[in-house]
């Protein structure tokens, strides 16, 4: 078993992709309440077609340990969608956050719907009907710095148009958006140095929708978020095992980061084109202001700043585990109550959180989890797996898989900044535990 799981953390995969609990894509990055979101579409393992139903929410505060916030909306929580829950997108505006995803309704025609929450991580109610005047997908939401919301979609071309305030309706009839050369999907703008940048996945030569593979991913740039832009070419293009890419730029703690997805950790998997992976990297622009070729890595930018051990850590906030389909991989899952916990953990499953600071040392290891066998027990590894077991501590029976307890171990482990990993084993191939949140003590 350790062996198996040796090769996999040698291979190429480290801290990118970001999000490593399910299949995901089409990522739509923002900073709220300084942390940064991530909002989704969810390729099932089971994906025959870009078919999804429901979309995770995605945060993190360091940009190596991402929290999955459990489902945030789900197809059957709208009023009018049946079928493809597509790329979405989020902006706040009035003290609410408000979630625009595009659908198939009942005569397969697609449209863009908006739902609301009070938090960036929802759940998100749905408003009632689709927007009017607004036909095709993968929405973009940009506020300006006046404030001034567009919203921006694909419909035959990029299409732009500025919301009234309810966030809920066009305040002008929508346009093209001149300057879009070769667009496929996905437009998003950002605002930077006085510049508006244009992104999009586009067609290219020999690529998808034109006998080929891949697509580019190309930007213009404008002095207005309606335009006209200037075409400026691509500044990366879709990775191998799959055709497709689609992302996000957004700034925070002045750097620039690019979102897109690949499918790197589909390779080898039935339908891997249909499953695609998360990934994020620093991006860079020349002294004129144009977007330098993305260069992607498999380590992600540099960690902001450690985990506190001593602090209470949702186990569903972690660097990486196996990928979806892999003999060792661990997911989340939710309760009624809106509880997102790491579970159910099958023998074998391992998990790494990043950057763990274990200050002096700590001696003592406690567990928030709920067991409805026997638990088996969590050995926990300090920087890889493979070396000597840090400690080893036995999960007690609690009475059901709702049933949560606080249980504790010795673990005497020494100071510093470490990876930390964690790995299930027993006998149970319904799951062993499900784990809430975990800390430290000395």
């Amino acid at each position: 078993m350790f062996g198996s799981m040796l090769c996999f953390l040698s291979s190429a995969f480290a801290s990118n992709p970001i999000i490593n609990t399910a299949y995901s894509a089409d990522p739509s990055a923002h900073v709220f309440n300084d942390r940064m979101y991530v909002y989704a579409s969810h390729d099932r393992n089971d994906a025959q077609e870009f078919d999804m139903i429901d979309y995770h929410v995605y945060s993190s505060s360091d940009l190596r340990n991402w929290r999955d916030h459990g489902i945030a909306f789900r197809l059957a929580d709208s009023t009018w969608a049946k079928s493809h829950l597509w790329a979405p997108d989020c902006a706040y505006k009035n003290g609410n956050y408000y979630l625009y995803y595009p659908a198939q309704d009942a005569s397969g025609r697609p449209l863009i719907g908006v739902a609301i929450s009070h938090s960036p991580s929802g759940p998100f109610v749905d408003t009632k009907g689709p927007i009017a005047r607004v036909h095709g997908i993968d929405p973009a939401l940009f506020v300006d710095d006046d404030g001034t919301p567009y919203l921006i979609w694909a419909d035959g071309g990029a299409k732009i148009a500025r919301l009234k305030p309810s966030m809920k309706e066009l305040a002008e009839s929508p346009h093209m958006i001149d300057g879009a050369t070769d667009f496929f999907e996905g437009p998003w703008i950002f605002h930077r140095n006085g510049h508006y940048y244009l992104t999009y996945p586009a067609f290219k030569a020999g690529g998808v929708g034109r006998g080929g593979h891949g697509q580019n991913y190309d930007y213009a740039i404008s002095e207005h978020p309606e335009g006209p832009y200037v075409y400026e070419g691509p500044f990366t293009q879709s990775g191998p095992g799959g055709d497709n890419i689609h992302g996000s730029q957004v700034e925070w703690k002045g750097k620039w980061y690019c979102f897109y997805h690949d499918f790197s950790t589909s390779v080898g998997h039935e339908n891997q084109g249909y499953k695609r992976a998360v990934k994020m990297d620093l991006m860079d622009f020349s002294p004129d202001g144009l977007i330098r070729p993305l260069q992607w890595t498999t380590s992600g930018p540099v960690m902001l700043h450690p985990i506190d051990a001593y602090s209470r850590i949702e186990a569903e906030t972690m660097n990486r585990t196996d990928v979806p389909e892999g003999d060792h991989a661990i997911t989340t899952s939710g309760d009624s109550s809106g509880v997102v916990y790491l579970g159910p953990a099958l023998p074998g499953a391992w998990v790494e959180y990043s950057g763990v600071d274990l200050h002096s040392g700590a001696n003592t290891f406690y567990m928030h989890l709920a067991s409805a066998t026997g638990g088996g027990v969590v050995d926990l590894y300090l920087d890889r797996i493979g070396g000597p077991v840090a400690a080893s501590c036995t999960v007690r029976y609690t009475g059901g898989w709702d049933r949560w307890t606080t249980q504790s171990c010795a673990t005497h482990l020494p100071g510093g900044v470490h990876d930390l990993y964690l790995v299930f084993r027993g006998e149970g191939q319904s799951g062993l535990l499900n784990l809430d949140w975990f800390r430290f003590s000395n």
